[in-house]
């Protein structure tokens, strides 16, 4: 790599890298010297693009969400360029090479497309995806078929001339909040940066949520390649309704969908019971519209988790197998892991209306009966004495 970036410096040569005033991006935390020969066609905060004198295209941008740079996250970025390609102009658009590769000393997806350049014929376009501070970083040099060589050493200098200002932060798949509800989140999950909660909070908005209390929620995001994150969302949920076990799950769950989903029961059918090793929940799947919807409800203590799940690229079987692994990973504040507990009231009510012939109510019915025959029989004889 180290000869390719040497090779292209010698391409650009020593005075086209004469100094200038930088070009500086503080959405993309970056700045860049252009090299001699190269005009500036557009910039601001978040991109600059720039034409060589022998018609070479370069482009830096940006989008959500700090990238897990991987083989599959790579193919995704090349699929998603196609059609933004195809709308600057640039007809036929294939993808001719996606991998992971180091350019300029950082780690980076490359992406080689073959693209219809308007009045000049056939072209490439070669981009290299690396990540920033909670961003993705995209740069890209656009040349006919006969420069490909040239694009791709053009971009490895560009990217040897590009000064990041703060560096890509550290990510967990660890989620907690103050609230004491917390989770490990599966494969491709993770809690969002700070960077990055502006762009999730436009998916909470979906399930109206624009503004996420992080005092008594957690948020985990599923980073895409292009448009909306996949969104987890775990809140405190308020009081919880009574036991939740096989014998008042229709009553429960009746009061739940109730309470979230009013009258909504053609879009929201009867919830699914969730079985845990410690617990039961009850879980409720939004019908239509574009986007999956998934709401998980799980006693803790004497309270409920509301867990939200809302798909914008998986699919309903992936959203419900990540759904389930959440639940069996998520951590409740409390004694004994936050095991559901509940007053006298909440159990005689459960007795009551869901178990009347378990001994706990048939005894103490028999023995009130007994007592009450009691009574009635001394009563009888009191009044046949006197």
């Amino acid at each position: 790599m180290r000869a390719l970036l040497l090779a292209a410096l010698l391409c650009l040569s020593p005075a086209a890298l004469a100094a200038d005033e930088p070009y500086v991006m503080g959405d993309l935390n970056a700045s860049l010297v252009l090299p001699k020969g190269w005009e500036q066609l557009k910039w601001s905060d978040w991109e600059l693009q720039a034409k060589s004198k022998d018609g070479m295209l370069f482009h830096l941008f940006k989008s959500d969400y700090q990238p897990d740079l991987t083989e599959a996250n790579v193919a995704a970025h090349a699929e998603a360029y196609l059609v933004p390609l195809a709308d600057q102009g640039f007809s036929e658009p294939t993808t001719t090479n996606a991998s992971l590769t180091e350019i300029a000393g950082r780690p980076a997806g490359f992406v080689r497309t073959a693209v219809s350049i308007p009045k000049v014929g056939r072209g490439t376009a070669v981009t290299a995806i690396f990540a920033g501070k909670g961003i993705t970083l995209h740069a890209r040099v656009i040349a006919v078929a006969g420069q490909a060589s040239k694009a791709e050493a053009t971009l490895t200098a560009m990217l040897g001339l590009l000064q990041l200002s703060a560096e890509p932060s550290p990510t967990t798949n660890v989620v907690t909040s103050p609230s004491g509800l917390g989770a490990t989140l599966p494969a491709g999950w993770r809690a969002p940066l700070p960077e990055e909660l502006e762009a999730a909070q436009k998916v909470t908005a979906l399930i109206g949520q624009p503004q996420v209390d992080l005092e008594k929620c957690w948020l985990g995001v599923r980073p895409p390649a292009s448009g909306e994150a996949d969104l987890l969302l775990t809140c405190k949920g308020g009081a919880a309704p009574g036991p939740i076990d096989s014998h008042s799950f229709a009553g429960v769950e009746e009061e739940l969908h109730t309470r979230f989903f009013g009258k909504l029961t053609e879009a929201v059918p009867r919830g699914t019971p969730l079985e845990l090793t410690d617990r039961q929940g009850v879980v409720f799947a939004v019908k239509g519209g574009k986007n999956p919807i998934r709401l998980l409800v799980l006693p803790y203590e004497n309270n409920i988790a509301t867990t939200w799940a809302l798909s914008n690229h998986l699919s309903e079987e992936a959203l419900d197998a990540d759904l389930k692994a959440v639940a069996s990973a998520m951590t409740f504040p409390g004694e004994n892991k936050g095991a559901p507990r509940f007053g006298a009231g909440n159990w005689l009510d459960y007795y009551l209306a869901y178990r009347p012939l378990h001994p706990y109510v048939l005894v103490p019915g028999a023995l009130i009966l007994a007592a009450v025959a009691a009574l009635v029989m001394k009563l009888r004889r009191v009044a046949q004495t006197g």
